[in-house]
């Protein structure tokens, strides 16, 4: 199991309602499985199918054009995702998960969940992932 690092958001109010989290979340799924602190940077505003930047979508409210935040779309055309509404939790979630598996397996994150992304980072991560299909992959 992956758990984000960008807090557990204990105390803070979304829509007059108190977030409930806390340390408490990992030790108590730590007790059944294995769990993984991974960063979760840009993991809701990434497109995991072609890696690049979700916007948010629109809806119309009483004729005026107001901001979804609950979902989100790719306006890539080359995306097999694109113009396909994606719901951001999943979204996040998958991302999440995806970033811990690249740390577990490579050792390295996605580029494009690297909070300091740099030249050497992307190309050890792609020579690794190169050499893990290599060996894994027939």
């Amino acid at each position: 199991m992956f758990i984000g690092d960008r807090g557990y958001g204990t105390g803070s109010y979304i829509k007059k309602h108190q977030r409930v989290g806390g340390p408490w979340q990992g030790k108590l799924h730590g007790s059944n499985t294995k769990v993984f602190v991974t960063n979760e940077y840009n993991s809701s505003q990434t497109c995991l199918y072609c890696y690049r930047k979700l916007s948010h979508t629109y809806k119309q409210k009483e004729g005026k054009k107001t901001l979804n935040r609950g979902s989100f779309i790719c306006h890539n055309p080359e995306c097999v995702g694109r113009f396909r509404v994606l719901p951001r939790d999943r979204v996040s979630a998958m991302a999440i998960g995806l970033a811990g598996l690249s740390q577990v397996l490579f050792g390295v994150t996605i580029p494009e969940f690297d909070p300091h992304p740099t030249a050497a980072k992307s190309k050890e991560f792609n020579k690794k992932a190169e050499e893990f299909c290599r060996t894994f992959i027939v």
